[in-house]
């Protein structure tokens, strides 16, 4: 039994990906649309609203000009294998 936990978990390190997180970068600030649009809630049994609904003012505001050099606009980005696959970000909305 210890012989194939042991097998099971080289396994499992063989096939690990390197995850990275890191702060946001300008690079970046295009696919925080992306990631909005994939925050909206839909409830089930609803169609998906186009991906323009993003632009609407009272949801646009949570990445509008997004940058970090803006006192209040903070970032994070989480890579696998260095492919991005998700997205943190916050600001001050005065």
């Amino acid at each position: 039994m210890k012989q194939r936990a042991a097998d099971t978990n080289k396994t499992m390190m063989r096939n690990a990906k390197q995850t990275t997180i890191r702060e946001i970068t300008a690079i970046d600030y295009p696919m925080l649309e992306d990631f909005l649009y994939n925050a909206v809630f839909i409830p089930a049994g609803v169609d998906p609203p186009p991906k323009s609904v993003i632009f609407d003012p009272e949801i646009y505001i949570y990445i509008k000009d997004f940058d970090i050099n803006n006192h209040g606009d903070c970032g994070v980005v989480a890579e696998i294998d260095e492919k991005i696959m998700g997205m943190a970000w916050t600001r001050i909305i005065l």
